[in-house]
């Protein structure tokens, strides 16, 4: 348990409050919150349960009532629960926030809740993808020292490593990739929510940027990195920002003409083109923009074959986008490369200013 049993019961008694008629008890959600903790950074964990602490005894000044939050009746509690939802001071909705949604999330990920609000989710079938060769590729933690002699070590397999893997495996260089996370496809995706979460997701989806106000960064932890768990957008660098570069940092070889080469080569890979499913609220949006006496249009994305699943956060469930582990990484093994899943990155050797080995650890897929 990563929650003491007073913090329990102040998420029981915030989550019962938050959504009265949950039957947060049956469906044994605090025990689900606290599993979600266990995939959160050790100061992230902290963090929630200082929260937890901070909400509970900041009650005893609302409205010189003096009381903390789990001594007030039901009325009391949801009257402060809005005064926090719809405080003044940022930092406070804040902390709301990070309740609310982590809240929010495991509750609605749990099956008989999601039908019962309606979401029972089936895909179509998966499109076919690249087929490569399985010897180079090593899902499964070793249990004995491995040592690997290669040009190039790449670490990571996202939209950076995968590109740079591709590009030196078919200039006949001998390539390792090297994965934090695992290799997972379409018989892996579809799932809840949570459970999505904490297997694709760096730090079990709660990443934050430094300074105020501090704005989520979601960050992939398998094969295809953040590219797995993102929807596919696709776009250039506009010029005047290659041009603020140039002018600004001194860096004369980017430019937007030199590079359209590589954004053609990355296109004509990823199979970009303006997305085709529109629904609902883009003509709503499209309204408005028009109304404003704006121009829009879609978005490029790389993702040929969507036929609009909705749950690109979570892995493609059909193939459709063309994230790293389905283009790039594929695409690099069949060059030669090969790729160490579950396999965390420690330490680096050095011979001079020049870092010649990399030392590993497997990592357990669980």
């Amino acid at each position: 348990m990563s929650l003491s049993k007073k913090e329990q019961h102040i998420l029981q008694i915030f989550a019962e409050t938050l959504i009265p008629g949950g039957q947060i008890s049956d469906h044994k959600l605090v025990e689900k919150i606290d599993d979600h903790l266990k995939y959160f950074s050790k100061d992230d964990r902290l963090g929630f349960r200082l929260v937890l602490l901070i909400f509970n005894y900041g009650a005893f000044f609302y409205r010189a009532r003096f009381k903390t939050f789990l001594q007030m009746d039901v009325a009391l509690r949801k009257r402060y629960l809005e005064a926090w939802h719809n405080s003044w001071f940022a930092a406070k909705r804040s902390l709301w926030r990070f309740l609310d949604a982590i809240t929010y999330m495991n509750y609605y990920s749990i099956p008989d809740v999601a039908i019962s609000v309606g979401y029972t989710p089936s895909f179509k079938p998966p499109h076919k993808s690249i087929p490569f060769s399985h010897e180079n590729v090593f899902i499964s933690p070793s249990d004995r020292d491995v040592k690997e002699e290669c040009d190039v070590c790449v670490i990571g397999s996202g939209a950076g490593g995968a590109a740079v893997a591709k590009t030196l495996a078919e200039a006949g260089r001998k390539v390792v990739i090297l994965e934090e996370g695992g290799f997972f496809g379409v018989e892996d995706f579809g799932q809840d929510a949570v459970g999505m979460t904490k297997m694709l997701y760096r730090n079990g989806g709660v990443i934050n940027t430094f300074g105020w106000p501090a704005i989520l960064v979601p960050m992939g932890k398998c094969v295809g990195g953040t590219t797995t768990i993102n929807s596919g957008t696709c776009f250039r660098t506009p010029a005047k920002l290659f041009d603020k570069w140039s002018r600004d940092f001194g860096l004369a070889t980017w430019s937007a003409d030199r590079m359209s080469k590589y954004y053609d080569e990355v296109e004509k890979t990823l199979q970009v083109a303006p997305a085709e499913i529109l629904k609902k609220n883009t003509e709503v949006f499209e309204r408005g923009i028009h109304a404003l006496g704006l121009n829009g249009k879609p978005l490029l994305r790389d993702a040929p074959g969507c036929c609009g699943s909705g749950v690109c956060c979570f892995g493609c469930p059909t193939n459709a986008k063309q994230s790293t582990n389905l283009s790039y990484i594929p695409l690099a093994i069949n060059a030669g490369a090969k790729l160490y899943a579950h396999c965390q990155v420690s330490r680096f050797l050095y011979s001079g200013t020049h870092a010649t080995t990399v030392l590993a650890n497997f990592r357990d897929p669980h």
